[in-house]
This record gives structure tokens, C-alpha cells and sequence, in this order.
């Protein structure tokens, strides 16, 4: 039983790159790191120890050599078109070069490319990889073109650990041999926890050729959690806005105690805006399980994608200016008549001047009026009888 650390990178895509940008990219750094690492905590760890082995292959080309001194290093001769994708050849000299079985196990890998590869290519990978266990896989993809690039090169091999990045940035982290903890995400902590639960179903879900009997059960644990995290928001609000003062008054004589009701509209704007939240991340995550269609793409489960885009500037074609300049010429000699036109129409905007006071004052009114009716609205809840059950009723049928 041997296990092994395993550093393949597609010849196709780290030709293209200028060395020195290569090394900056770093990669090769970092999984010499991360072989350290497992070898520091083996010496740690009691037992008998495996043997650890270390392989570098290049793949999608004929090359020679190894980026570096290795234990082993491989060279995978391929009469196949320049630049198309074969990571089954990662798989197949695992095998063949290396008689990788069940009873082995790839420690680590890290694959690094610039492209993607076709739907087959991904099931034929995954067919071969079925009795290879990978504890962690690194992804690793480059493109100046981010829409030339996907998870499905590495798709077949996420079986366990999984790291994704694209362009050095990382976007999933996940461990998906192992099943997820819904009971650790509650309603205050479902922003923070959302990408990581996010990462999860992302990567478990990805290859949809795979038939997999969890699917019924992961739909449940989704629908549960999103029906637990509504009613926390819920219960948090009617907590905060029925305090135990009022709960606590039972002689209809006894004063009510006068609360501020400012922090309980702004709880109820920020309450319906977290269960918003909840519904259409979980309902995204949904769709993206019981999709049948494959989803490689980066973006897909994605949030907070929207992005501003800046007014383009740049010099003005010359045509287009020479024309303006000419409307603008024709707009200025039509302007000496309409002076005297001005003159009045001064005047008049005088007048308006008074009137647009008046109506900044309006507008500033209408809105203290809104802010007064709304805590008068949560006041006049807390001081009726059945106040609050009606304004539950009234939650549940507009946001349940």
C-alpha cells in the first residue's frame, strides 16, 4: 500500500505562459508545501507509516524532464493534437506506469490547466477514475479568457478535500467525502456559513452522469433548514418586539410600559430582508441539485455577482465632433433670439424658486409622516388584545 503525491500540469497551458509568470503563479511552490506538510504530520502521527511517493507528469504534450528533482517523474508521450484536453492520461499512468490500485491512495494532486474539456471526456474520466480514492485534490486553471476555462477538467477527481481556483483567486473549498452539519447554521450565522454550504453542494453535485441516492435526502435537509432559518428570523423579531414587560402585564389595568418602536421597524426591514436572503440562496441551491444539466461553469452558484460598470471613457471620434461643433454653432445664433424670451422665463423661475421650497418641505414631511405612522403601527400592535397574533398571521401569509 503506497500513497502518493501527485503534481500533474497540462504542457498546453503552462507553454503559453511566460516563465516568469509561471513561477509567479507559484503552484509548484505551493505543493512542495503541502508534501512537507503531510510528511511532518506522519512523523507526528503513530503507527505503522505508508509509503509516501511523490510523481510529476506532464500531460497534453511530448516533453522531457520534470519541473524539478523528483522521487519519480514521468513523461506522457501522447500522438494527439496539440492543445486538445486528455486528463484521462492522469489516470491511465497512475495505473499503467504506476499500478496504482484500490488499496493505494493519492494523498494529494494537483492539476493545473488553461481549458476545459467535453462532456465525454469528463464521464470517461470518471469511469476510469472509479477505484482511485483522492484525499485532497488542488485545481488549478489560468486564463486571461475566464470563459475559456471551467471545473471540468477536475470534476472527475473530487472525491474528497477539494480546493478550486481560478487565476490564484480561491472560489470553492470543501470536503465532500464527509456529509455537511446543518445544525451549525443558525439565523445568526447563515451569511457567514451560506459559501461554505455553498462550496459543498457545489462540488458534491457537480458530475450529474453520476447517479447518487443522496440527492432525495440533501433536497430535505436544504427544505428543512430554510424552513428553520424563516421561523428563527420570525421568533427573533416577535422576541424583541414582545418583551417580557408586556407578556407580564396581566391586569388590564396595569400600564404598559412605553417602548421605542424605531429599532423594531428597522428589525422588521432587516428580518424580511434575511429571510429573502435564505429563500433565494436555498432555492438556487435546489435547482442547482435537481438539475440534470451538467454546470462546470465557475459562476454557477455563485452570489453577489452583480457588479457596477464604470462609464467608458475615451477621445471622441473626430467626425462625430466636428459635427457637434457644427449644431453647436447652428444652436448659438438660434440663442440671440431667444434672449428676451430668457428674460421672462427668469422671472417665472424666481416665482418657482418659492415654490420648490415649498415643496422640499412637502417631501420632508410626507416622509417623517411615514416614519410616524409605521411606530405608530407597532404600538398600536403591542397595546391591542390579539395585536400580535394577528400581525403573525399577517407575516406568515405575506412571507412564509
Amino acid at each position: 500500500m503506497v500513497d502518493y503525491c501527485v503534481y500533474a500540469w497540462d504542457i498546453c497551458s503552462t507553454s503559453k505562459l511566460e516563465d516568469d509568470n509561471f513561477r509567479m503563479l507559484d503552484t509548484l511552490s505551493k505543493f512542495y508545501m503541502n508534501v512537507e506538510k503531510i510528511q511532518e504530520e506522519r512523523l507526528v502521527a503513530a503507527g505503522p507509516q505508508r509509503k509516501l511517493t511523490e510523481i510529476f507528469m506532464h500531460w497534453n504534450g511530448n516533453v522531457r524532464g520534470a519541473p524539478g528533482d523528483t522521487t519519480t517523474s514521468e513523461d506522457l508521450h501522447q500522438n494527439n493534437e496539440f492543445g486538445k484536453k486528455k486528463p484521462d492520461w492522469i489516470i491511465r499512468c497512475l495505473k499503467d506506469e504506476h499500478h496504482v490500485t484500490s488499496s493505494d491512495k493519492i494523498e494529494l494532486l494537483y492539476i493545473v490547466t488553461d481549458g476545459a474539456i467535453s462532456k465525454e471526456s469528463v464521464e470517461k474520466c470518471i469511469e476510469l477514475n472509479e477505484d482511485i480514492h483522492y484525499e485532497t485534490v488542488v485545481f488549478h486553471a489560468f486564463n486571461e479568457n475566464p470563459k475559456k476555462i471551467d471545473l471540468s477538467v477536475a470534476a472527475p477527481f473530487f472525491k474528497g478535500r477539494c480546493m478550486v481556483y481560478r487565476n490564484n483567486e480561491l472560489c470553492y473549498s470543501a470536503d465532500i467525502s464527509k456529509k455537511f452539519d446543518y445544525d451549525k447554521i443558525n439565523a445568526d450565522n447563515f451569511l457567514a456559513k451560506k459559501d461554505q454550504l455553498k462550496s459543498y453542494i457545489k462540488l458534491k453535485y457537480i458530475n450529474k452522469s453520476i447517479p447518487d441516492a443522496s440527492v432525495p435526502q440533501e433536497v430535505n435537509k436544504l427544505t428543512m433548514l430554510r424552513d428553520r432559518l424563516v421561523q428563527e428570523f420570525k421568533s427573533e423579531f416577535f422576541k424583541y418586539i414582545c418583551p417580557s414587560a408586556n407578556l407580564e402585564a396581566t391586569e388590564k389595568s396595569s400600564p404598559t410600559p412605553e417602548i421605542d418602536s424605531t429599532p423594531s421597524c428597522h428589525l422588521f426591514s432587516a428580518s424580511i430582508s434575511d429571510e429573502k436572503e435564505v429563500d433565494e440562496t436555498i432555492a438556487a441551491m435546489l435547482e442547482y441539485i435537481e438539475n440534470n444539466k451538467n454546470s462546470y461553469s465557475f459562476d454557477a452558484l455563485k452570489f453577489d455577482t452583480k457588479v457596477d460598470k464604470p462609464v467608458a471613457e475615451g477621445p471622441m471620434d473626430s467626425a462625430d465632433s466636428a459635427d457637434e461643433d457644427a449644431n453647436f454653432m447652428d444652436d448659438d445664433a438660434e440663442s440671440i433670439n431667444d434672449d428676451d424670451d430668457d428674460a421672462d422665463f427668469m422671472d417665472d423661475d424666481a416665482e418657482s424658486i418659492h415654490d420648490d421650497d415649498d415643496d422640499a418641505d412637502f417631501m420632508d414631511d410626507d416622509a417623517d409622516d411615514r416614519d410616524h405612522k409605521e411606530m405608530k403601527f407597532f404600538k398600536i400592535l403591542k397595546k391591542r388584545e390579539g395585536g400580535m397574533s394577528i400581525f403573525q398571521e399577517y407575516i406568515n401569509i405575506m412571507y412564509g
